[in-house]
């Protein structure tokens, strides 16, 4: 049984490496095609007006340095930054206020007071439809709306607002999302956002989603743009009010609808800004929408935990299990104590000679191999042990930037994507939970405010 499940693993990573491997093609390839444009735009080009709507709620903290990064922005047409307020218990609003007065921009910032919450929408919608109902009636001119999270640091080189509304003139797309760069200091953080990124991909095949003749739809929320004519078509975001997950429930409305959309990576630096410092704030992230994202079902639960088990945690599993218990442990301390040791001399800047990291990094890696030969793993282990490398590799391909950037020469070694195992337990423990919460009514807490799930 341990060898057939093994070699299912097997299987089952290596085509998610072939799909991984052909989404990043088109990554790259868009990439580059952005940054062509960007180098050599078109002249004759009109930019259409825009207004930028940000649902904000107890959101002090970040609001400041995302409201500055955004009016940094070089976008050559009008555009108006509508802030709105979703009942805030901190200075939020202040904070903005003040922001926006340091970049000389209060004339292009306005704040709007969500209303009371009324039944059926969820707080983020509310504010979203709130905002739009201000441009709607303030901007008749406006032709694109963007609607981005209070906690985004945008593109640093001021080219975030050009590189969408250009994508979307140039392909005729209603809807244009990008997946922002999280940061990964806390070593909660480092353990399970990744593996957000990385899942979220997995689910939501970028691929499909580009593809009008295709039904897949999906939408990264951090930053959407969407042209008017499409939200006045949609009447608003009426449809998704009373939606969790409304970046995805939008995308899905507007394809329904025979718009175009396109999902991709962001390519122009924007980074999330919002901070974790413990594993119990990422569980509670994920467990406020893991259920949801199973639309209720618990077919699907059922199917999720069996395929993630026998994917995830199989492969490793039956490698310890079966011999591989001793390697594992020699390689962790070989590497990690490596890592840490070569890091802290260049904090130190006592560096080891550029030839001698490398020689370090293949020694241990050389040691790790001996103590595998030599600790009679069977088959079952040696297959687990091969669904764990690809899973590792795929992991990279899945989240890019994530891994292997102060590796040095050894970047391509997949050793922090070793990792996937315990994060995926993470996500499974949190999915469970949420259904759990769902069956018993037991609301999440997120921002100050409950949310049921």
């Amino acid at each position: 049984m341990g060898i057939l499940i093994a070699m299912l693993a097997v299987l089952g990573w290596g085509a998610i490496l072939l799909r991984f491997s052909a989404q990043r093609d088109l990554d790259q390839r868009q990439a580059r095609e952005e940054q062509s444009k960007l180098q050599s735009p078109d002249v004759t080009q009109t930019w259409p007006a825009l207004a930028v709507i940000i649902p904000a709620r107890e959101e002090e903290a970040v609001i400041h340095d995302s409201l500055i990064s955004l009016m940094a922005q070089d976008y050559p047409s009008p555009w108006h930054v509508v802030l709105v307020d979703d009942h805030s218990g901190d200075g939020t609003v202040e904070t903005a206020l003040r922001a926006a007065e340091e970049m000389g921009a209060k004339d292009h910032m306005t704040v709007v007071q969500a209303p009371t919450l009324p039944p059926g929408w969820r707080g983020k919608t509310w504010a979203m439809e709130t905002g739009w109902r201000y441009v709607q009636q303030a901007f008749p001119d406006v032709e694109f709306i963007l609607f981005t999270d209070a906690d985004i640091a945008h593109a640093p080189d001021g080219s975030g607002l050009r590189r969408l509304v250009r994508a979307a003139v140039d392909k005729k797309l209603d809807l244009v999302s990008r997946l922002v760069r999280f940061p990964v200091e806390h070593w909660a953080e480092r353990l399970i956002l990744p593996a957000y990124v990385f899942f979220f991909r997995l689910l939501y095949s970028f691929h499909h989603i580009n593809d009008p003749g295709d039904k897949a739809s999906g939408a990264a929320g951090g930053i959407m743009l969407i042209r008017r004519a499409m939200m006045e078509k949609l009447h608003g975001l009426s449809l998704i009010g009373h939606e969790l997950i409304d970046d995805c429930a939008l995308a899905f409305a507007v394809k329904a609808e025979g718009g175009r959309l396109q999902l991709a990576l962001d390519s122009a630096g924007s980074t999330s800004m919002r901070r974790f410092d413990s594993l119990s704030g990422l569980r509670n992230m994920i467990t406020r929408s893991a259920f949801d994202q199973l639309h209720y079902s618990w077919g699907h639960l059922a199917l999720a935990m069996l395929a993630m088990a026998a994917l995830c945690l199989a492969p490793p599993l039956l490698f310890l299990l079966d011999g591989g218990w001793l390697p594992t442990l020699v390689g962790a301390a070989l590497f990690g104590g490596t890592w840490f040791g070569l890091r802290k001399l260049h904090e130190m800047k006592r560096p080891l000679p550029t030839n001698a990291e490398p020689f370090v990094y293949g020694l241990a890696a050389l040691l790790v191999l001996v103590v595998l030969i030599q600790s009679g793993v069977g088959l079952a282990g040696y297959l687990g042990l091969a669904a764990w490398i690809g899973a590792a590799i795929a992991y990279r391909w899945g989240a890019p930037g994530y891994f292997g950037t102060d590796m040095g020469p050894f970047s391509f070694l997949p050793l922090g994507e070793m990792s996937l195992p315990a994060a995926s337990a993470v996500f499974m423990a949190a999915t469970l939970e949420s259904a759990w919460r769902h069956r018993n009514n037991q609301p999440v807490k997120w921002k100050g405010r409950e949310t049921k799930i």
